[in-house]
């Protein structure tokens, strides 16, 4: 064998090594909120960029509802949040590369969009979930609405988030909004909750508001880890708590209950008490507003000690 057989021989038996050696992380699916895109470079960019830099290879897939950019966006606040789910579980089930399981996080309005895959559409098997700044309890107000600089202002920052509250109850559960309007399909009324439970299309569902759903328990439940990001400065989702599964004690707009002291948490309604005495619960407060996203943060903590461990 000549000196040049012998290199190339070396050179392609270090070559397989290196290559059978190399790391193949778990697939990422990702679910930008409203106002959004799959790719837009505020949030969604900083996420995807991230992954790639601290997980070279990582097959990466952003939720687009639509066969473009601006339908993607249309469909961010005009549309069936059950009619989306829907669609994404069926092209999650066929996309080849998600076949052995995925890890799955959804930003802001995409964090019960994705919730409602897990539960519903357990297969392939989802690992880790992260739900980022994500209403998870619903909203009773918006940064559009309810922004919190107004809000602190004595005796006037409460009157016109108020007023628009009333003014919106009576239209927000109505069937045309909860097929149609985004936003009003996770709206929690804590001063209507009879009505948010009997007639929220999406949220009031895959939180098992009206019955329990038993496989929706056993989905959830099959999860390694869920983690719960919210911002400290949050004006987006208000009240923010609802960003770990908090939300105002039933019948008024001022306390806001933990989420260990809900009914949803206590009843056990969705497993996610199981999963948190089991030790699959874990939770984050980042300082910041609501797109405020820590790129450090996301390459020091959250990928390493998640994504890359599930």
């Amino acid at each position: 064998m000549t000196e040049l057989s012998k290199v190339s021989k070396v050179f392609f038996i270090f070559f397989i090594l290196a290559f059978s050696s190399a790391k193949e992380w778990t697939p990422v699916v990702l679910w930008h909120g409203i106002s959004q895109t799959c790719r837009e470079p505020v949030v969604m960019r900083k996420f995807i960029q991230a992954l790639e830099e601290e997980m070279p290879g990582v097959y990466i897939k952003s939720i687009k509802i639509g066969s473009n950019q601006a339908e993607d966006l249309k469909n961010s606040y005009t549309d069936s949040m059950n009619r989306q789910v829907s669609l994404v579980c069926e092209e999650i089930a066929k996309d080849p590369k998600l076949q052995n399981g995925y890890n799955a996080l959804g930003y802001s309005q995409g964090g019960p969009l994705m919730r409602g895959v897990i539960q519903r559409c357990p297969s392939p098997p989802i690992k880790l979930f992260v739900s980022y700044a994500s209403p998870q309890q619903g909203i009773y107000g918006a940064f559009e609405t309810c922004p919190d600089a107004l809000a602190q202002v004595p005796k006037i920052g409460t009157i016109p988030c108020n007023m628009i509250r009333k003014t919106v109850y009576p239209e927000v559960y109505t069937s045309v909004a909860q097929q149609t309007c985004m936003p009003c399909q996770y709206w929690h009324d804590p001063l209507h909750e009879n009505d948010y439970r009997k007639k929220s299309a999406y949220l009031a569902d895959i939180n098992n508001e009206r019955v329990k759903n038993r496989s929706y328990i056993d989905n959830l439940t099959k999860l390694k880890m869920l983690v719960l990001v919210t911002h400290k400065q949050d004006g987006v989702v208000i009240p923010r708590e609802s960003c770990s599964f908090g939300f105002y004690k039933p019948g008024q707009d001022k306390k806001v209950l933990p989420m260990r002291k809900t009914r949803l948490y206590l009843e056990d309604r969705i497993g996610l008490k199981k999963l948190d005495k089991t030790g699959r619960v874990q939770e984050y407060l980042q300082s910041g507003e609501h797109i405020q996203i820590n790129s450090t943060w996301l390459k020091t903590v959250l990928i390493p000690q998640y994504f890359k461990k599930y």
